[in-house]
């Protein structure tokens, strides 16, 4: 899978750093909860083992820190409405 940009997006996380790629994401600095939505598309092998298996793994870099909420969807109505 690889993060692409989407319709609300409006920044790019991790840009011009090498050792990251950068992440196009939706981010609301006025969002009490400081949330970034990122959108990540499939191609053909992933979409035919997602099909097999029903799994997805997440990596999250935490740095030694504390975990971070997640939430993962198919469906962009689940985070934006309209």
């Amino acid at each position: 899978m690889k993060p692409i940009k989407f319709k609300e997006s409006n920044t790019e996380l991790g840009k011009d750093q090498k050792e990251y790629g950068t992440l196009p994401a939706y981010y609301d600095p006025e969002d009490k909860n400081g949330i970034a939505i990122t959108c990540w598309k499939m191609n053909f092998f992933d979409r035919i083992r997602a099909v097999f298996s029903g799994k997805v793994f997440i990596a999250l870099w935490t740095f030694n820190h504390g975990f971070s909420p997640i939430y993962t969807t198919m469906k962009k109505k689940d985070l934006f409405n309209g």
